[in-house]
């Protein structure tokens, strides 16, 4: 019986040494500890509230993130501990401000006593128009800075590659040069290399070539430009007047604005640059009329095979990359991090790379309303205009 009791034993020691073991080495659950962080997000010239703007931490890779409201203000739920804190606007690559923050367990910690302001990380420049003047608005109201640069610097690439995004304004036809062939492969170069542009109504003709007659139809092609102009088809075509409650198509602008419409558009020139046709395949229609004519739009969908490979942007972004990643909803955002945590937002889901961008090109914008030299502009105007600076 002895025999028969050991054996017994031997075999409950075993069994219980076998599920301590198991135990042991299975995985335990991690409960994180939260807090929140609390900011408003204002612009350069320290009181325009910037709304809209991504504000996101990251543990080992994994995602917290929130958006500003109309008044710049943040709350971020992160867990406990020293944080690093990024605010973008846009894919994070012109704006970005980035903080250390140490989050309180279960408390709302204010990221400084002050409004954080969001930072210029690129460089910028504009060509003076005649009927435009968005710099009004990017340097003289927001307080960024952006360098006035001539036409004719455009016919050289090492010129103009220094900047990361230019803004081209509506001028008189007679005040501006015939684009060039130079000209034309310069910014497509430029754009396909990672430059932006925002280009309003006259200007359009550094992106599709040289005007025609209003009546012309768009089966004749321009001459010049770096768009086909199966892709955009524009003449001088309208007319002055108003659009009352022009649509906002786009759902991140009707979000900047916190709208679908727009009160009022005004045309006070007649000729100006209409929209006829486009690709939309190409081009994200952004406004129209009441009639669902396009009146701004954008791509980032441009490449020119063939073309040179060029550093352009500042050197501000070095060590930076982009990639994608779920956020909840199902969505997809683009952000820009420090390239040495890349692998462990990739481990979390994310992939490299911009959301909504194979190719690392550019933006373009082409609006055919715009800022006016007089100061005359009507406040959603104005924030479309911002929403495009912040959003290049």
């Amino acid at each position: 019986m002895k025999k028969i009791f050991y054996i017994h034993l031997g075999l409950v020691l075993s069994v219980t040494l076998l599920f301590s073991c198991k135990k042991d080495h299975e995985p335990q659950t991690q409960l994180v500890v939260l807090g929140k962080i609390s900011g408003k997000i204002v612009a350069a010239n320290n009181s325009s509230a910037i709304k809209v703007a991504t504000v996101f931490t990251n543990d080992g890779g994994q995602l917290y993130i929130t958006h500003s409201d109309e008044t710049g203000s943040f709350l971020l739920e992160a867990p406990a501990g020293s944080r690093h804190v990024t605010i973008q606007t846009g894919d994070g690559s012109i704006f970005r401000t980035e903080i250390d923050v140490v989050v309180v367990e279960n408390q709302t910690t204010q990221i400084i006593n002050a409004p954080v302001v969001l930072n210029q990380v690129a460089t910028l420049a504009y060509i003076p128009g005649t009927y435009d003047k968005i710099e009004d608005i990017l340097v003289d109201s927001m307080g960024y800075t952006a360098t006035a640069i001539t036409w004719n610097l455009l016919d050289t690439m090492a010129n103009f590659t220094c900047y990361d995004a230019i803004f081209i304004n509506c001028t008189s036809i007679s005040l501006t040069p015939l684009v060039s062939t130079t000209t034309d492969n310069n910014l497509a170069n430029y754009v396909a290399n990672g430059g932006s542009l925002y280009i309003s109504d006259h200007a359009v003709k550094y992106l599709v070539g040289q005007e025609l007659t209003p009546t012309t139809p768009c089966s004749v092609d321009r001459v010049g430009g770096f768009i086909p102009d199966n892709l955009l088809c524009v003449r001088k075509t309208g007319v002055v007047g108003s659009v009352i409650n022009a649509p906002i198509t786009s759902a991140p602008l009707q979000a900047y604005l916190n709208k679908t419409t727009i009160d009022e558009i005004i045309y006070n020139l007649n000729a100006w640059e209409k929209i006829n046709t486009l690709d939309s395949n190409f081009w994200e229609t952004m406004v129209t009329d009441l009639s669902g004519n396009p009146l701004l739009i954008r791509t980032n969908s441009f490449t020119n095979p063939g073309g040179g490979t060029y550093p352009v942007g500042s050197v501000l972004n070095t060590g930076y990359s982009l990639i994608c990643t779920p956020v909840a909803g199902g969505t997809n955002v683009t952000l820009s991090v420090k390239s040495e945590n890349v692998a462990a937002y990739i481990a979390n889901g994310a992939v490299a790379g911009m959301c909504d961008n194979t190719t690392s090109a550019g933006r373009i914008y082409y609006t055919t309303f715009h800022n006016e030299p007089n100061g005359h502009i009507g406040a959603d105007i104005r924030n479309i205009l911002e929403y495009v600076i912040l959003n290049l």
